[in-house]
């Protein structure tokens, strides 16, 4: 099976998303998003894929001998590597599990309002960006615009196209595997369009009619049990639970144990095999690590600073300060909200957050 050219184009179709999306959210200063540009442009300048080539490639991987789930490994490998696209632009899991959790809370009478943020953070970020993306013109002298524009239809249109013509040709729907694993590059399935996106690559329109016409029906989803909220998991390791994580009593609740493990699989940080963790930062803004740290630890533990006194639950700062090696956690957090400048790296890591405690929601039992 060969790989070649789809690791080649995933590689770097995610790396020209990262740049667009430090471009726009990034908070950079004019002389940073000049070079920025220059970098982007360049980016685009290279993109030397031949779509026909990549599109050969996928068929004949799917051609050769493998089990049914195998060929659907397979396919999901293909779509994955787009989840923080997916993420951005059409953020259905993480609202979908945000409401579950809000239903269930509202019939205890616990709070919503955190979830009830995200939801509504994540829609105004997806509404940004999809303006920015499905453009229809782009207005001059809306370099945003632009460099989103040309990611969206170059990148992330084109390659759909590919996945969803090689992926009929084997009985295969995205449109059902997009769902299956909860990332989404591809949203307009009208079917006159649909049938010439397909027949480019298959040969005829006729023949993606033939092909589109033996596609599975889609099965209406069972109803799930509404489950309760995350963040209120700080519960004894259960049984079977996967965790990377050993912490100290005090630190060991479940909820810490998931963030903690989501920000290891990111790359934030690192456990240095003597019982302790370094934190990393974020690959897209390596300045201001420590207070990446600290607005991490406030956001987990619900602080809040106001002027009649911080609220939030009381944080265990010296346990983490040991773990760590982070001296005066609590004095950096309040420097770290009172900060004039603004800070991009919170969406990614409040981001980060919503997705470890989603994944508590999701391997919770009912």
């Amino acid at each position: 099976m060969s790989k070649d050219l789809e690791k080649a184009f995933l590689e770097q179709g995610r790396r020209l998303f990262e740049l667009c999306r430090l471009y726009i959210d990034g908070g950079l200063n004019p002389e940073e998003k000049d070079s920025l540009t220059k970098e982007i442009e360049d980016a685009f300048d290279n993109w030397q894929f031949d779509n026909r080539a990549l599109f050969d490639e996928i068929t004949a991987n799917l051609e050769e001998p493998m089990s049914e789930q195998q060929r659907e490994r397979y396919c999901f490998s293909l779509i994955t590597p787009f989840g923080e696209y997916s993420k951005t632009l059409h953020p259905k899991w993480i609202i979908g599990k945000s409401q579950e959790s809000i239903n269930y809370r509202q019939r205890i009478g616990g709070d919503v309002s955190y979830l009830e943020r995200q939801i509504e953070k994540s829609n105004r970020r997806a509404d940004k960006y999809k303006d920015l993306a499905f453009s229809i013109g782009k207005q001059e002298g809306n370099e945003d615009e632009s460099v989103f524009f040309e990611f969206a239809q170059i990148v992330c249109v084109e390659y759909a196209n590919i996945l969803d013509a090689a992926f009929v040709m084997f009985g295969l729907d995205l449109k059902q595997l997009q769902d299956k694993c909860c990332v989404w590059i591809k949203q307009d399935w009208q079917h006159e369009l649909r049938v010439l996106d397909v027949g480019h690559y298959v040969g005829s329109e006729a023949l993606a009619e033939e092909y589109l016409s033996r596609l599975p029906q889609e099965q209406p989803e069972p109803q799930q049990e509404q489950k309760a909220a995350a963040q209120d998991y700080n519960i004894e390791p259960q049984q079977g639970e996967q965790t990377t994580v050993v912490l100290p009593d005090v630190l060991n609740t479940q909820k810490t144990r998931a963030v903690f493990d989501e920000a290891i699989s990111r790359g934030w940080m690192k456990e240095n095999g003597k019982g302790d963790y370094e934190w990393l930062g974020l690959k897209d803004w390596k300045r201001g690590r420590q207070q990446q740290f600290v607005y991490m630890v406030g956001q987990m533990y619900g602080y809040k600073k106001s002027d009649s006194g911080n609220e939030g639950n009381s944080i265990p700062c010296k346990p983490l300060e040991k773990l760590f090696g982070i001296s005066g956690i609590y004095s950096l957090l309040i420097k770290c909200w009172e900060a004039s400048k603004p800070q991009p790296w919170r969406q990614a890591i409040d981001d980060m957050i919503t997705a470890a405690l989603l994944k508590i929601i999701v391997s919770t039992p009912n």
